[in-house]
């Protein structure tokens, strides 16, 4: 259960522009909310990490750390979260996402790629949905959604065990051989 204090939130991975850290930090910065930011990973260009650098530099809630993060690292980046958000513009999959709630984070992303379809197989109350870019609004409606949903229950990642992909995938490759799928 979160308490009355600021809420940590991450953004981490790949630094690239489509995933639009820098609009996740200009919502920070520009709005009151109770709220820190960490925004780790490996920039894809020295003008988006100067980018976001300069807001980073407005707002001492919000801090960046360019560099490839080791697997510790990654999980204690991930762990001390409350939220991982996912501002991105555009997405079909994420394994950021996958690692989130591996260690029980709830994630906010957008209403994108299959990631609706996750939610829906790890339970609404661990993704928060958003839709069109990433703003103030779509940080105070994750805020909210944070604060009021109660994530008493792990996620529930039974889709994505290994063994039972293996098997989904060797039943449909099967129904290929026998002619049962076109």
């Amino acid at each position: 259960a979160l308490d009355d204090g600021p809420v940590h939130l991450a953004a981490l991975g790949a630094i690239r522009a489509n995933k639009r850290f820098a609009d996740l930090a200009r919502s920070v910065a520009a709005g009151k909310a109770n709220v820190t930011l960490s925004i780790r990973g490996v920039a894809e260009s020295p003008e988006l990490a100067e980018e976001l650098r300069t807001i980073s530099d407005t707002d001492p809630r919000i801090a960046v750390s360019f560099g490839r993060l080791s697997d510790a690292e990654w999980e204690a980046a991930t762990d001390a979260a409350d939220l991982i958000v996912l501002p991105y513009a555009e997405i079909l999959n994420s394994g950021v996402l996958f690692h989130a709630l591996s260690r029980y984070r709830p994630v906010v992303a957008p209403r994108r790629g299959s990631i609706p379809e996750v939610r829906a197989q790890v339970g609404a109350d661990w993704i928060h949905l958003f839709d069109g870019p990433f703003d103030e609004l779509a940080l105070y409606k994750a805020l909210v959604w944070l604060r009021s949903t109660d994530r008493s229950a792990p996620p529930d990642l039974a889709t994505q065990d290994w063994n039972a992909i293996g098997a989904n995938v060797a039943g449909f490759l099967a129904a290929i051989a026998e002619g049962r799928v076109r």
